[in-house]
């Protein structure tokens, strides 16, 4: 197969940092477009059940608006012959290779494909392979709201590093990752050693569910605000 040379780029995932759980209030974007929505609009200790929540992408609970929001991300596991500091263990393991995961976040049905090999560049003038080990599967993150018009309640459901198609992931947890855009051209390139902290997170899975309820003078709307 054609060697493949992959660009990393930096980015922060739909606003999401994948630092999740620990830092999981920074991992959801709990604000809109131009309102800011304060955490203390919604509830751990009081639940809404009804039968009539709606989704909605836009819900606009004046001064708030609401947006939901959904991404995804692919995790391959790769190995190399030379150590990316902060991503790969500072030990080879007993295959000789030092691994490391790395991680395309995407949108809808447009998941990428990792190909078999990449570039590390780990020194001005020094460069390896990067080979494929295995896809390792599909995660999403999700900030979704949900709008009850008998109760006049929004449900906040959120999510972080929830497993797709993941087999076991239960054994990926905690693992280091290493966010990367693929190119135009789906090539990939590790160019430093030393990735930027802000490409770097951990997969800590976080999932939560809270309320809003609206008061009873406010008008709830549904359109896309200009």
């Amino acid at each position: 197969m054609k060697v493949s040379k992959l660009t990393m780029l930096f980015m922060m995932m739909l606003g999401l940092c994948l630092t999740a759980c620990n830092d999981s209030n920074n991992s959801i974007s709990q604000s809109s477009s131009d309102n800011s929505i304060p955490p203390a609009l919604f509830t751990d200790e009081v639940s809404y059940p009804a039968d009539d929540y709606e989704y909605h992408q836009w819900t606009n609970v004046p001064p708030y608006r609401f947006l939901s929001s959904i991404g995804f991300q692919v995790v391959a596991e790769y190995k190399t012959m030379q150590p990316i500091v902060q991503v790969t263990s500072e030990t080879q393991d007993t295959d000789g290779y030092y691994h490391c995961y790395l991680s395309i976040p995407y949108a809808d049905d447009e998941e990428p494909t990792f190909p078999e090999k990449g570039t590390f560049k780990y020194s001005q003038n020094a460069e390896c392979d990067i080979l494929l080990v295995s896809v390792i599967g599909r995660y999403t993150t999700y900030n979704k709201y949900y709008y009850s018009e008998s109760l006049r309640v929004v449900k906040n459901e959120q999510a972080v590093f929830k497993s797709i198609d993941v087999k076991e992931p239960e054994k990926m947890q905690g693992k280091t990752i290493l966010d990367l855009f693929l190119t135009n051209t789906g090539e990939l390139m590790i160019v430093s050693a030393t990735p930027p902290s802000k490409n770097i997170g951990k997969i800590e899975p976080f999932e939560k569910t809270t309320y809003y309820k609206v008061n009873d003078d406010v008008t709830v709307t549904f359109d896309n605000p200009q």
